[in-house]
Order: C-alpha cells, then structure tokens, then sequence
C-alpha cells in the first residue's frame, strides 16, 4: 500500500476467522476451508481527515496431504520360511485418506524384479533374506512402503542353516572379548579374527590355532585393541592401538613377534607390485615400508607436515595394482608412485590425486573403508559409499540411506566374487547389487543377536560365507 501524502504513518488492521491483527506481515492461524482475509490501511491524519483504504482475499485452506496406508494381507505375517522352487502369494492394501483405493507395486531386493498391482508371487533357488517390499503413491507423490522378509532355505532344511553357528568361535576369542573389530584370513585359509584383548587364528574347520596378547604380538604388555592384520607366505603384520607388528608365520602359528612402530593403526596391507610394501594407517600418518622375503628393509611415516596428504589421520590402505588407495579423514589419497614413496617423506608429493568433496562427489570427506574389484573401488564414508571407476578416474554413483542402505556411516565394506558389495554399519549389513540397486539388509535380529549390536567388520571366505564382526561376537551368512 501506499499514501499520496508524504510522511503519513500508515495502519494495517487484518480481519478474518481469526480475529483481528495489526502490522505488515502478521502471523495468523486459518482453517481448513474457503475463508476471506480483509486488510484495511488507515493514515494518521496528516494534511487533514483521516483516509482509508480496503482489500480483501478469498483463501481456501487444504489440510497437509495424508500419506498413503499400506499393509501386507498375504501372507497373513512375516518374516515367512520358503522352501526353495516353492511359492508364495502376496498381497497388500492401500488406501489414502483423499484419493481413497490405490494400486501400488512389489520390488524384491535380491533381483531387483518389480510387479505392479497389489497382488503378486514370488519364488526363488536362491538361498537367503529376500525382502519383498509393497510402495504406493497418492496423487501428490507422498509414498508409503511395507516389507515382508522371506528367507529362502533348502528343502527339508530351516532358516538357522543360513546362519552357521559360530559359539564355538566365540566362546574361543583371544581374553574372551566378542568386540570384534577385524576378520580376515591369511594365505592358507586360516581365520584371523581380531577384538579388544587381541589376535585370535582358527583353522577351516574353526578349530583354534592359538590367541596372541599385546604382550605376544611385541606391542603392548598386556591386550591390544587388533584392528586388522595383512598376512603373507612367512610374515604376519597386526595393526592394533598399542602398534604395528611383524611375527613370523607359519601355518597360523606366529613367532618372533617384534614392533615396527608404536603408534596407534587403523589398518595394515601387504601388497603392490614393483615393489611389493606394506603400509599402515596409523593416527598421526601413513607407514610405508619395503618387504624383502620376511624382514623390512625400512620403514617411514608419511603425514601432512613432511607430504601432501591432507590430514595425519589415516583410516585403511589398499594395494590395487601399482596403486595404494589411503583413506584419510580428510579425503581419498591415490599414490601411484610406490617406488618414489621408498624415498622417504619429503621426496615425492605421496599423493598423486586426493579426492575430496570439493573436486568430486565424494559423500563425505572422512573416508573410512576402500573395497576394490573389476575395476570398481568402493569408498566408504562418514556419510555414505561412492562407487569410483578405476578407469575413468571419477566417482559414478553414490549410496545412502535414501537410496536403502541401512547406515549412511560405513564401518567397513568388501565385493564379492559376483560383484555384490557388503555394507558394515551401525544399524545392519546392507546387501547392494550395484547392477541392479537393489539392497537387503541384514538386522542384528536376523542373527539372534541384540538389538543395535553394532556391525563393524566384513569378510568373505573361500567358500563365499560372509562373516561379520560385531559388538556381540562374529557372525556368519551362508546366502546369496
């Protein structure tokens, strides 16, 4: 509004179901419905009589849309144990309170496969947790989604048989602690499980080989928190709180334990080639050494005071090729010179790219775990896994929780042989086929274990089991 007469002061009066309110921009409370709204602006009576001037609006007021209600009918409760070949019918509801009957559709989480309408069947020969989750959408895209998890098991066998026991495993861990922070294995096929009191190796039948202390491993006098463990034809590297160490190895027996470094790792990796390293992510930078035969030629720390890494917090290495990827706490570092890291800090710029959230789409920049396999390197963030294209240098796709995974914080992560990746998180192990999208999730309920047990270590053996360390002990999954 505005008044020919200048320096007038203007009211604004506002009428309506609420009342009365004064001001240019009040806040008031409407009802659902058609309503009108009037402002009325009075001058203050300078240059003689006092003038006003009316306006009003005809609202209609809708109420906040309602989502859609959908619920599973058939079958008539979940989670449901199907023979494998045999099948099941599905069906389910959804109303919405404003557009009344809706037709949703079914998607399986294993194959990826969607049916439309409300009713469906589903069968299947491979063995495992399939979710079969029903979604319907109302006229103004509000979404609403229910799951059935069915488990589908052998003929004449039961849910239990896709989750081996592993009490005897558990009931054998170094000190009797069941936080496990690393499972792995080393060339011949033996476990090698590491918690918060130690190093534990079993054979393939889960017998136990030995437990090795702090004490044992040459790094502390007493346990050691074991975060990971890299292991070759005659050596064994354990990263651990308390320090790095080698012991020579020998059929899951290690000996002449000694420390290479006392600084607290993350991470430890063998491998490369021309030369062949060991690298280690400690708290305060890399350790990079050279391997000859069983002994280490020299050793150097790496951190953001004498190389170009970003941070001295370095979080998992992994040798692909001629290149070590460095998950820092502050980006990916790609060294493709491992030769020149044999010059020492100082000599060369370690990281020939760092990738970070500023120059890709890298969901957070605390990188925590990597996973490598047909070309593919699978970051694991602080805030969600970035799938990076070896060959094209770039990051292709990102995964959240918006996109089904259970965490977007990422413990850990590994690729299978078919190329299906493991997600380790707080909440659940999430099952993605990168081909498809589509992602099971794997609950602490599923393996008898407590609700919010965390999950913080992923392996596969050779026989494609996956085993999980956890908060409650280690677990294992015999599905697809």
């Amino acid at each position: 509004s505005s008044d020919p007469d200048a320096g007038d002061v203007l009211t604004y009066t506002w009428t309506g179901s609420f009342g009365t309110a004064t001001g240019v921009t009040p806040t008031v409370a409407l009802p659902f419905g058609d309503t009108t709204v009037t402002l009325t602006v009075s001058d203050d009576l300078v240059g003689g009589s006092g003038a006003s001037g009316t306006a009003s609006i005809d609202l209609r007021i809708n109420p906040p849309n309602t989502p859609p209600q959908v619920a599973i009918t058939t079958p008539p409760a979940c989670p449901v144990d199907l023979e494998a070949g045999q099948e099941l019918a599905l069906t389910a509801t959804a109303t919405d309170a404003e557009d009344g009957a809706l037709t949703g559709a079914w998607r399986e989480s294993v194959s990826g496969t969607r049916a439309s309408g409300n009713s469906t069947t589903f069968s299947s020969t491979a063995l495992g947790k399939h979710q079969l989750t029903f979604s319907a959408t109302d006229s103004l895209d509000a979404t609403s989604d229910v799951t059935c998890d069915v488990f589908v098991i052998a003929a004449g066998g039961s849910r239990a048989d896709l989750f081996p026991d592993t009490s005897g495993i558990n009931g054998s861990l170094a000190g009797g602690n069941d936080t496990i922070r690393f499972v792995g294995a080393d060339p011949g096929g033996n476990t090698l499980i590491g918690n918060d009191q130690g190093l534990s190796v079993f054979d393939a039948t889960d017998a136990l080989i030995d437990t090795y202390s702090g004490a044992d491993l040459g790094v502390s006098g007493g346990a050691a928190v074991v975060r990971a463990a890299a292991a070759t034809s005659d050596a064994l590297f354990v990263a651990a709180d308390q320090g790095l160490a080698r012991c020579d190895y020998v059929a899951g027996v290690a000996s002449n334990c000694v420390e290479l470094s006392g600084e607290q790792f993350g991470a430890v990796a063998a491998g490369g080639s021309g030369p062949t390293l060991l690298a280690g992510a400690a708290d305060n930078g890399l350790y990079v050494a050279s391997l000859t035969g069983a002994t280490v030629d020299a050793d150097m720390l790496f951190d953001s005071g004498n190389s170009n890494l970003p941070t001295d917090q370095m979080n998992d290495v992994l040798f692909v090729g001629t290149t070590l990827y460095v998950a820092t706490g502050d980006g990916l570092c790609i060294a493709n010179d491992l030769a020149g890291a044999l010059a020492g800090p100082g000599n060369i710029d370690l990281c020939s790219q760092i990738l970070d959230g500023d120059n890709s789409i890298l969901p957070d920049n605390e990188v925590r775990a990597l996973s490598a396999a047909q070309g593919v390197l699978w970051i694991g963030t602080a805030d969600g896994l970035a799938r990076y294209d070896i060959a094209a240098g770039s990051i292709t796709a990102v995964y959240d929780r918006d996109a089904g995974l259970a965490d977007d914080q990422v413990n850990d992560v590994l690729v299978d042989a078919d190329g299906i990746v493991w997600v380790a998180g707080d909440n659940g192990v999430s099952r993605l086929d990168p081909a498809t999208g589509a992602v099971t999730i794997l609950t602490a309920t599923d393996f008898g274990l407590p609700g919010g047990t965390n999950f913080n270590a992923v392996f596969i053996d050779a026989g494609g089991i996956k085993w999980f360390g956890t908060d409650s002990g280690v677990v294992r999954y015999e599905g697809v």
